[in-house]
């Protein structure tokens, strides 16, 4: 979750502050799916006074909390198979066999 919230002062410039959580994805097709953003103005005396709250989703694989398509940089490591021993093949050159 990361909220970005204006700092209040008495100083003529704006200013902000970042206030973040966890992982936020910035970038990429990810971000379309899995960051929700909302951005919301408040009109005083002084200005305008704006909060924008964007909250990165959960992977769900049923799709009903969160996106079905899980994150592109995820790595999953698979079991080692046993390995079947190949049959020597019976063309093998003469010079490569020993001679006793």
């Amino acid at each position: 979750m990361m909220m970005i919230l204006p700092a209040l002062s008495l100083l003529c410039c704006s200013l902000f502050v970042m206030i973040l959580f966890s992982y936020m994805i910035k970038s990429g097709h990810a971000k379309e799916e899995y960051v929700d953003r909302a951005v919301r103005h408040i009109l005083m005396r002084q200005g305008v006074l704006g909060v924008t709250v964007s909250i990165m989703l959960d992977h769900d694989p049923s799709g009903k909390e969160g996106p079905r398509a899980p994150l592109s940089d995820v790595i999953t490591i698979l079991d080692l198979k046993e390995e079947i021993p190949s049959p020597p093949s019976e063309a093998v050159p003469q010079f490569l066999i020993p001679q006793a």
